[in-house]
């Protein structure tokens, strides 16, 4: 889903990635690409875009550089939290996911544009209000989750 709004200040999809920033190509190997990071952050994800959920960080936790060629981009989150995605793609546009595998967050872009993706990976429900930043797994794939 896409949802058009700007910014809020206190988001910095420009920032330097926290966790880890990839350079990917379409067909990249291993698929799925698999990231381990912190979820979550002390802002409210709905500030970014009307129906994005949970809470995330000021900075991006991965930064994704994908040279796209005519596959699909499937991200999701694996946790034993309650986790949501927020990502920024290349065009500035936001797109946000919180239960659309069950529990599990999924942002599909079903032709990608190449370029900068901005991945915020949420703790939304009740997850959301514990202090500890619980461990997910972002994976980027391009076959069908």
């Amino acid at each position: 889903m896409l949802f058009g709004a700007a910014a809020v200040a206190a988001q910095d999809p420009d920032a330097d990635a926290t966790a880890r920033r990839l350079s990917l190509s379409a067909g990249f190997s291993p698929d799925p690409m698999s990231v381990p990071l912190p979820a979550g952050g002390p802002l409210p994800a709905p500030a970014v875009a009307a129906g994005c959920a949970g809470r995330i960080g000021a900075a991006p936790q991965v930064v994704l550089d994908y040279a796209a060629g005519g596959f699909p981009l499937y991200l999701t989150v694996d946790s034993a939290s309650d986790t949501s995605l927020v990502v920024q793609d290349p065009d500035g546009g936001w797109h946000c996911s919180d239960d659309a595998l069950g529990r599990l967050p999924l942002v599909e872009f079903a032709d990608p544009a190449a370029g900068r993706y901005a991945v915020f990976v949420g703790v939304s429900g009740a997850d959301a209000a514990t202090a500890e930043a619980p461990l997910a797994i972002l994976r980027i794939t391009e076959l069908r989750p």
